[in-house]
């Protein structure tokens, strides 16, 4: 909660104070993953885990505490420079191990580059609301968004194997169905974005 809720209520007041426009960044997991279609604004937020309460609470808190608060929520995001699904996975590939991914979780799989690019243009438009920035798509499972990264960078589809959220027995809640639609982009004349199997390719081939 200090992180994740007082941490953006404070710097919408910094923001405040100086009349900046303030960017953050919030999740899919604000939802409970109970709708079978996309997500999007329109519906009522219900989070099913402590992560998803804070991420939450910590886009109300900083649209009460400056209205010039733009909130962007993405998921399942993969990228370099960091430790995510696919920036772990390929090395491990590269190694021969047996890799495990959740076969009933879908979500809309998002290249960081690409939500860098569409938040620079987000700031550009500085029209606050809260936006979903995701790949183009119908989403995917993790098992079908590791093999389609195996098979871009040309491994054997036999190291994976598919396995059930509950198979796992984690101890924090996460919802079966995350996928996010945005209302506002077309509106304002944003384009989508790449459909994430194009930019899983990029990924791969920047890597």
């Amino acid at each position: 909660m200090a992180a994740n809720a007082q941490g953006p209520e404070l710097l919408a007041l910094g923001c405040r104070q100086i009349g900046a426009l303030f960017i953050t960044i919030s999740t899919d997991y604000v939802f409970d993953g109970a709708k079978e279609g996309f997500y999007t604004q329109s519906d009522e937020p219900n989070p099913l885990s402590a992560y998803g309460v804070s991420k939450l609470e910590g886009e109300r808190r900083a649209q009460a505490a400056w209205n010039r608060t733009l909130i962007v929520r993405s998921g399942y995001i993969f990228g370099s420079g960091g430790t995510n699904f696919l920036s772990t996975l390929i090395p491990r590939a590269s190694r021969g191990e047996r890799l495990t991914a959740i076969n009933d979780m879908v979500g809309t799989p998002t290249y960081a580059a690409d939500l860098a690019a569409r938040i620079y243009e987000l700031a550009r438009l500085d029209s606050p609301a809260i936006y979903h920035v995701v790949n183009a798509g119908d989403g995917a499972s993790f098992a079908d968004f590791a093999a389609c990264a195996l098979e871009k960078a040309g491994f054997d589809a036999d190291l994976l194997q598919s396995t059930t959220l509950d198979s796992l027995g984690r101890p924090a809640p996460r919802p079966r169905n995350s996928r996010l639609r945005c209302l506002l982009s077309e509106g304002l004349g944003l384009e989508p974005l790449p459909f994430w199997q194009d930019s899983v390719a990029q990924f791969i081939a920047l890597d």
